[in-house]
Protein backbone atom coordinates (compact mmCIF):
# COMPACT_ATOMS: atom_id res chain seq x y z
CA UNK A 1 0.00 0.00 0.00
CA UNK A 2 1.54 3.72 -1.05
CA UNK A 3 0.41 5.88 1.44
CA UNK A 4 1.17 8.89 3.05
CA UNK A 5 1.52 9.97 6.73
CA UNK A 6 -0.11 12.69 8.64
CA UNK A 7 1.04 11.61 12.24
CA UNK A 8 -0.85 8.47 12.94
CA UNK A 9 -2.85 9.23 10.04
CA UNK A 10 -2.83 7.33 6.45
CA UNK A 11 -3.63 8.39 3.32
CA UNK A 12 -4.41 5.33 1.46
CA UNK A 13 -4.01 6.26 -2.27
CA UNK A 14 -3.95 2.85 -3.29
CA UNK A 15 -7.90 3.14 -3.56
CA UNK A 16 -9.92 4.75 -6.18
CA UNK A 17 -8.42 7.23 -7.78
CA UNK A 18 -11.77 9.17 -7.15
CA UNK A 19 -11.59 7.88 -3.65
CA UNK A 20 -9.61 9.57 -0.83
CA UNK A 21 -9.25 7.23 2.08
CA UNK A 22 -8.00 8.37 5.38
CA UNK A 23 -6.65 5.44 8.07
CA UNK A 24 -6.14 6.03 11.58
CA UNK A 25 -4.69 3.81 14.08
CA UNK A 26 -5.39 4.15 17.49
CA UNK A 27 -2.53 5.66 19.51
CA UNK A 28 -1.24 2.83 21.54
CA UNK A 29 -0.23 3.14 25.31
CA UNK A 30 2.38 0.05 25.92
CA UNK A 31 1.93 0.07 29.38
CA UNK A 32 -1.65 -0.04 29.63
CA UNK A 33 -1.40 -2.78 27.13
CA UNK A 34 1.36 -4.61 29.08
CA UNK A 35 -1.57 -4.26 32.59
CA UNK A 36 -4.60 -4.74 30.89
CA UNK A 37 -3.13 -7.88 29.35
CA UNK A 38 -2.07 -8.85 32.44
CA UNK A 39 -5.09 -8.16 34.09
CA UNK A 40 -7.15 -10.57 31.87
CA UNK A 41 -5.31 -13.50 32.80
CA UNK A 42 -6.04 -12.63 36.37
CA UNK A 43 -9.83 -12.48 35.26
CA UNK A 44 -9.69 -15.28 33.75
CA UNK A 45 -8.71 -17.40 36.25
CA UNK A 46 -11.37 -16.08 38.27
CA UNK A 47 -13.21 -16.88 35.35
CA UNK A 48 -11.89 -20.76 36.12
CA UNK A 49 -11.68 -20.84 39.94
CA UNK A 50 -15.60 -19.90 40.32
CA UNK A 51 -17.02 -22.66 38.00
CA UNK A 52 -14.21 -25.01 39.37
CA UNK A 53 -15.90 -23.66 42.62
CA UNK A 54 -19.84 -23.96 41.26
CA UNK A 55 -19.72 -27.30 39.45
CA UNK A 56 -17.21 -29.05 41.23
CA UNK A 57 -17.73 -28.88 44.85
CA UNK A 58 -20.76 -28.41 47.53
CA UNK A 59 -22.02 -25.17 48.09
CA UNK A 60 -25.12 -23.77 50.27
CA UNK A 61 -27.28 -22.43 47.66
CA UNK A 62 -27.21 -19.17 49.53
CA UNK A 63 -23.10 -18.85 48.31
CA UNK A 64 -23.99 -20.45 45.32
CA UNK A 65 -26.73 -17.37 44.46
CA UNK A 66 -23.74 -15.27 45.65
CA UNK A 67 -21.04 -17.11 43.57
CA UNK A 68 -23.68 -16.81 40.63
CA UNK A 69 -24.12 -13.12 40.69
CA UNK A 70 -20.60 -12.42 40.91
CA UNK A 71 -19.80 -14.67 38.47
CA UNK A 72 -22.33 -12.70 35.63
CA UNK A 73 -20.79 -9.00 36.98
CA UNK A 74 -17.22 -10.47 36.54
CA UNK A 75 -17.93 -11.87 32.97
CA UNK A 76 -19.63 -8.83 31.80
CA UNK A 77 -17.18 -6.80 33.43
CA UNK A 78 -13.88 -8.87 31.86
CA UNK A 79 -15.75 -8.66 28.38
CA UNK A 80 -15.99 -5.00 28.35
CA UNK A 81 -12.22 -4.93 29.27
CA UNK A 82 -11.35 -7.22 26.27
CA UNK A 83 -13.27 -5.06 24.07
CA UNK A 84 -11.02 -2.17 25.06
CA UNK A 85 -7.56 -4.04 25.43
CA UNK A 86 -8.75 -5.06 21.44
CA UNK A 87 -9.83 -1.30 20.18
CA UNK A 88 -6.48 -0.62 21.56
CA UNK A 89 -4.45 -3.21 20.42
CA UNK A 90 -5.53 -2.83 16.93
CA UNK A 91 -8.41 -0.84 16.54
CA UNK A 92 -8.55 1.95 13.78
CA UNK A 93 -10.69 4.66 12.22
CA UNK A 94 -11.28 5.09 8.49
CA UNK A 95 -12.69 7.83 6.68
CA UNK A 96 -13.34 7.19 2.78
CA UNK A 97 -14.55 10.19 0.82
CA UNK A 98 -15.83 10.39 -2.62
CA UNK A 99 -18.41 12.22 -5.16
CA UNK A 100 -20.91 9.37 -3.75
CA UNK A 101 -20.00 8.45 -0.38
CA UNK A 102 -18.69 8.82 2.83
CA UNK A 103 -18.07 6.28 4.87
CA UNK A 104 -16.82 6.67 8.57
CA UNK A 105 -15.33 2.62 9.35
CA UNK A 106 -14.46 1.67 13.67
CA UNK A 107 -12.87 -0.96 13.21
CA UNK A 108 -10.82 -3.94 15.46
CA UNK A 109 -10.18 -7.02 15.54
CA UNK A 110 -13.32 -9.15 15.23
CA UNK A 111 -15.85 -6.44 14.54
CA UNK A 112 -16.68 -3.43 13.03
CA UNK A 113 -19.23 -0.52 12.86
CA UNK A 114 -19.88 1.56 9.56
CA UNK A 115 -21.58 4.75 8.94
CA UNK A 116 -22.48 5.32 5.28
CA UNK A 117 -23.60 8.55 3.96
CA UNK A 118 -25.04 9.71 1.00
CA UNK A 119 -22.25 12.37 0.04
CA UNK A 120 -25.50 14.42 -1.40
CA UNK A 121 -26.22 15.43 1.85
CA UNK A 122 -23.27 15.66 3.79
CA UNK A 123 -22.75 18.89 4.47
CA UNK A 124 -20.17 21.49 6.66
CA UNK A 125 -17.21 18.64 6.75
CA UNK A 126 -15.05 20.68 9.47
CA UNK A 127 -12.01 20.12 12.19
CA UNK A 128 -13.27 21.03 15.39
CA UNK A 129 -11.88 20.83 18.63
CA UNK A 130 -10.34 17.51 19.83
CA UNK A 131 -12.44 15.37 21.76
CA UNK A 132 -9.55 13.68 23.30
CA UNK A 133 -11.00 13.72 27.02
CA UNK A 134 -13.82 11.40 25.95
CA UNK A 135 -11.57 9.46 23.36
CA UNK A 136 -9.38 7.94 26.01
CA UNK A 137 -12.20 7.33 28.30
CA UNK A 138 -12.57 3.38 28.58
CA UNK A 139 -14.85 1.79 26.04
CA UNK A 140 -14.76 4.70 23.21
CA UNK A 141 -13.97 2.35 20.55
CA UNK A 142 -16.91 1.04 18.44
CA UNK A 143 -19.09 1.66 21.29
CA UNK A 144 -18.27 5.46 20.91
CA UNK A 145 -20.96 8.40 19.93
CA UNK A 146 -20.69 8.74 16.12
CA UNK A 147 -20.44 12.47 16.73
CA UNK A 148 -16.65 11.85 18.24
CA UNK A 149 -13.94 13.03 16.58
CA UNK A 150 -11.71 16.13 15.23
CA UNK A 151 -12.79 15.90 12.19
CA UNK A 152 -16.87 16.60 11.72
CA UNK A 153 -19.82 17.14 8.85
CA UNK A 154 -23.35 17.35 9.41
CA UNK A 155 -25.36 14.86 7.42
CA UNK A 156 -29.19 15.70 7.45
CA UNK A 157 -30.15 16.54 11.43
CA UNK A 158 -27.14 13.86 12.23
CA UNK A 159 -23.43 15.31 13.15
CA UNK A 160 -20.83 12.46 12.45
CA UNK A 161 -17.49 12.42 13.62
CA UNK A 162 -13.58 10.84 12.49
CA UNK A 163 -10.54 11.05 14.33
CA UNK A 164 -10.77 10.27 18.18
CA UNK A 165 -8.34 11.75 19.66
CA UNK A 166 -6.62 13.99 16.21
CA UNK A 167 -4.76 16.88 16.97
CA UNK A 168 -6.99 19.68 15.96
CA UNK A 169 -4.10 20.99 13.58
CA UNK A 170 -3.83 17.43 11.96
CA UNK A 171 -7.68 17.78 11.58
CA UNK A 172 -7.45 21.15 10.12
CA UNK A 173 -4.83 19.45 7.98
CA UNK A 174 -7.25 16.54 7.24
CA UNK A 175 -10.17 18.72 6.40
CA UNK A 176 -8.07 21.40 3.93
CA UNK A 177 -7.00 18.29 2.03
CA UNK A 178 -10.16 16.86 1.87
CA UNK A 179 -11.98 20.48 0.59
CA UNK A 180 -9.15 20.34 -2.25
CA UNK A 181 -10.40 17.03 -3.91
CA UNK A 182 -14.32 17.77 -2.57
CA UNK A 183 -14.92 21.45 -2.50
CA UNK A 184 -18.77 20.35 -1.80
CA UNK A 185 -18.20 19.26 1.07
CA UNK A 186 -16.11 22.73 2.48
CA UNK A 187 -18.09 24.66 4.94
CA UNK A 188 -20.65 27.50 3.36
CA UNK A 189 -20.70 31.04 4.79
Amino acid sequence: MSDTSYSRAILETDTDPDTLAIRLRVKRQPVKLVFVGLWLCGWAAGEVSVLLALFWFGMEPIVAAFMLIWLTAWTLGGFRIITDFLWELGGYERLTVSDHLVTVTRAMPFRRRVTTCDASAVTNLRATHTDSEVASLPGSGLKARRDLGTLKFDYGNYTIGFGMGLDPDQGRDLAALIHRRFPQFAPRG
